[in-house]
């Protein structure tokens, strides 16, 4: 299958934007169960804080890679 720069990068944009949505679900369970059982002391045991920080880290990049992928698109 041949496809063109800008198909495929509208089948990245799209791909990015579904991870971004299952990343940004997590993110909120997250820091939701963080904050609501703050005595959980697995919490640290098991570093949710910094799988948190993590992932939050990794929707800023998945945020940046798209703004540059819609940038290249839409400004032609």
């Amino acid at each position: 299958m041949m496809l063109d720069r800008k198909s495929r990068l509208m089948l990245i944009l799209g791909l990015l934007n579904d991870c971004f949505g299952d990343l940004r679900s997590t993110v909120v369970n997250l820091s939701d169960f963080i904050s609501s059982h703050p005595d959980f002391k697995e919490i640290d045991e098991f570093s949710l804080r910094e799988i948190l920080r993590n992932a939050q880290e990794l929707e800023r990049k998945i945020v940046e890679v798209m703004d540059e992928i819609k940038k290249e698109l839409f400004t032609q």
